[in-house]
């Protein structure tokens, strides 16, 4: 029996061969098979001070190859903003790591999906991504003009 990937999920895994990617694997983005690839952390601080760990990920089309992808970064959400220190997770059910992830993939309608993945361990102790992808959540509109710019993370290289 073929495995078949649950629709809006991905689980990636560290590749065989070293390369720019730090984990790789197969996801499904509604209904459609992709390729997902995430890159090593990248911790940094904010122009505000705070510290933050994002990664890039990055899904190509796996039926086409085609050089369009949707991309985006996860953030770490146990980097304690105001040390930098990791901190235990408090719940061992919630993700790690949240973002968003878009693209237009050469489609009319661009494609803009939340991202959370959870850090697992596998029978034999490695490490391994379980991706949960799901239709953005409205965000709440503030009216307040000192709003952070989204600017905050310019220092990122991966945005």
């Amino acid at each position: 029996m073929a495995f078949t990937q649950r629709p809006n999920t991905a689980n990636a895994f560290t590749p065989r061969e070293p390369g720019d990617y730090e984990f790789e694997g197969d996801g499904d983005i509604d209904g459609q098979p992709y390729r997902v690839k995430i890159k090593r952390p990248y911790k940094g601080r904010s122009q505000s001070g705070r510290h933050y760990a994002s990664r890039q990920v990055v899904f190509v089309d796996k039926n086409t190859q085609r050089a369009w992808e949707i991309k985006g970064l996860v953030f770490d959400k146990r980097i304690d903003p105001d040390t930098g220190d990791t901190r235990p997770a408090i719940n061992d059910r919630a993700p790690a790591w949240t973002g968003d992830i878009s693209g237009d993939m050469g489609l009319p309608d661009p494609v803009k999906k939340d991202i959370s993945i959870w850090e697992r361990l596998d029978k034999n102790q490695n490490v391994y991504f379980s991706c949960a992808i799901r239709d953005p959540r409205p965000r709440p509109v503030t009216t307040d003009n000192a709003a952070a710019p989204q600017s905050d993370y310019a220092d990122n290289p991966f945005g």
